[in-house]
């Protein structure tokens, strides 16, 4: 995760950057309880070749696939609706190769849609796709040598 604040990337004293998969969630980490990786853990479980089958299982209405890929984007929503508390944040992008699937960003949106107004963040999808998180690094790197 990443978080800009008044157009600035913010960069915290402990080295973490605002790494939302870091805090607790339930069953753990939300690393360990929401990210593709434990949705990938979850489809290998279940005898499925990964995430990305789980979600198109989910997103087609199997019930079996849909409970773990919706916990997933519900525990991200609890935590959007955290930092929109702390931090007033209003804007949100999701990426990464569940956060891009349509299917998974309604469900962070519907999720998110049981909290008062002012926790819910506008929550869109990661405009330079998968690789949003790498292309803000170096653009932040280049703003920092060119000052």
């Amino acid at each position: 995760a990443g978080l800009v604040l008044g157009g600035r990337l913010h960069l915290a004293a402990n080295g973490l950057e605002a790494e939302l998969g870091f805090t607790r969630a339930e069953g753990g980490m939300l690393e360990h309880a929401a990210s593709g990786r434990a949705l990938d853990r979850e489809a290998l479980r279940r005898g499925w070749r990964g995430a990305a089958e789980l979600a198109d299982r989910a997103e087609a209405g199997d019930a079996a696939a849909d409970a773990p890929y919706s916990r997933s984007a519900r525990l991200v929503a609890e935590k959007l609706a955290d930092v929109a508390a702390l931090l007033g944040v209003t804007r949100v992008s999701l990426g990464g190769s569940v956060g891009l699937r349509p299917g998974y960003l309604a469900r962070v949106r519907s999720a998110l849609g049981g909290y008062p107004d002012v926790l819910q963040p506008d929550v869109q999808a990661a405009k330079l796709g998968k690789d949003a998180g790498l292309l803000g690094v170096a653009a932040w790197g280049l703003r920092e040598v060119n000052g």
